[in-house]
């Protein structure tokens, strides 16, 4: 009897570890305010997956992506944007639903590199808010904005290289009365943080945008690559939490050499 109930546990720890990975993605997923997987489109919008909220594509391709399909931006007029009025979680930067705390998370595959490539972007030239980029030196940066027209910024470290798919978060978490903690993670790993960064955020009325810096009528930037599922969370995720976010290529890669 003693054997058999060591079998059993047995059994069933090898089984919670095999399900471990992908349980844990799936539920902290299930948690976000928005997932954009760009899996599937009508016409020319690909609606989140938590809310519905319309993420429109403009001259964007559907191409392969981490898992499943992706989106091809052609670095001369192609991005994406949820207006703001179809913003309907906690969002950051959003006037109606602003989230004080929150996560960014985004795959990225570069075509080209040593260009300025906008990743995520919610400002305009007379409405700062927040932008995520890639610099012309192939790294990260981070320009965040407040209501009294200060700012913090962030100059990544490590290199993101072209052709391969790279994980990009940034986590923003409140700590004390105009000041926040913010931490940039490239595949999972710190980059670099701001210990106090400006707090809150300024909200306007702009578009979320993925791709693009529409600054004015004479400058306007497109990125040259390929995004895939964008996901913002209402909360700062732990270093754990992102790992398990990039770590998602990996279980990809993992399942289908066992299909194989």
């Amino acid at each position: 009897m003693r054997s058999v109930l060591l079998a059993l546990l047995l059994l069933g720890a090898l089984a919670a570890r095999a399900q471990t990975p992908s349980d844990s993605y799936a539920a902290l997923v299930a948690t976000a305010s928005a997932r954009w997987s760009f899996d599937t489109r009508v016409n020319d919008t690909s609606f989140d997956e938590v809310a519905k909220q319309p993420m429109h594509l403009y001259a964007v391709a559907t191409v392969k992506g981490v898992d499943g399909q992706a989106i091809q931006l052609d670095g001369e007029v192609a991005y994406a944007e949820c207006p703001e009025a179809d913003i309907s979680r906690p969002f950051p930067g959003s006037q109606a639903h602003s989230a004080t705390d929150f996560t960014l998370s985004l795959w990225v595959r570069l075509n080209r590199v040593d260009q300025r490539g906008p990743l995520i972007v919610k400002q305009a030239n007379l409405h700062r808010g927040f932008m995520l980029l890639v610099e012309r030196n192939n790294r990260l940066d981070l320009q965040l904005n407040a209501p009294n027209d200060t700012k913090s910024e962030f100059a990544g470290k490590a290199e993101l290289k072209p052709s391969v798919w790279h994980h990009v978060a940034v986590t923003y978490e409140t700590t004390a009365a105009n000041r926040a903690h913010v931490c940039v993670y490239l595949d999972g790993k710190l980059d670099g943080q701001l210990e106090a960064a400006v707090c809150p955020l300024v909200t306007n009325g702009e578009p979320f945008q993925l791709g693009t810096i529409q600054w004015s009528q004479t400058y306007q930037k497109y990125l040259y690559g390929r995004l895939d599922e964008c996901l913002v969370f209402p909360r700062a995720l732990s270093s754990g939490d992102v790992a398990t976010l990039a770590g998602l290529k990996a279980r990809v890669e993992s399942r289908a050499n066992a299909d194989d």
